[in-house]
């Protein structure tokens, strides 16, 4: 019977052991691997340029860190849905500006040599001032009206969310204590 409640936590793995700060966990389709990142401190990876991106396999344990990563921030990953390709952003080009990169993820949980975000002009990201943060590959058309988009992100309504797994809740349960607002 679904009774929509969660068990004991579990750590899986701790900032004590890696002696690093761990962000981002986004678990694999098939749910063996867990990517993520770490850096020396922060819960903002893309500002601190020792962050890199690793992997945890969930059937070892065992973690080790990705070799698409560069001398400069990496973060905000996700994977394809099919577990074999994951998009980041990545400081790699120039240090401040943030571009999307894709890797292959082979079986055993490797990364490959990424490659940039393809463009139909190869000069594009010489003058493209703008940043890539938080990339999520999607298998079709986001559904929504524009408008209603751009009023969900400028809008100053707050969202209500849960404050120790940040998920929004559903509709009826809306009033919890552990509830908190986000603007």
């Amino acid at each position: 019977m679904r009774t929509d409640t969660w068990g004991q936590p579990e750590t899986v793995l701790a900032a004590k052991d890696t002696g690093l700060s761990i962000l981002t966990p986004r678990l694999s389709p098939d749910g063996r691997f867990v990517a993520l990142a770490m850096c020396d401190y922060s819960c903002f990876a893309l500002y601190q340029p020792d962050s890199d991106l690793y992997m945890l396999d969930l059937q070892t344990g065992e973690y080790s860190k990705l070799s698409c990563n560069s001398d400069f921030a990496e973060s905000w990953h996700c994977w394809s849905s099919n577990g074999r390709w994951m998009v980041f952003s990545s400081k790699r080009d120039t240090g401040i500006f943030t571009r999307l990169f894709i890797t292959y993820i082979d079986e055993t949980g490797a990364s490959r040599k990424p490659f940039v975000l393809p463009q139909k002009d190869p000069a594009f990201y010489d003058s493209f001032l703008r940043l890539y943060n938080v990339p999520e590959l999607i298998t079709g058309p986001v559904k929504a009206p524009a408008g209603a988009i751009i009023r969900a992100v400028r809008g100053s309504k707050s969202i209500p969310v849960d404050s120790v797994t940040r998920a929004t809740p559903k509709k009826e349960d809306a009033h919890h204590s552990r509830r908190t607002r986000f603007e």
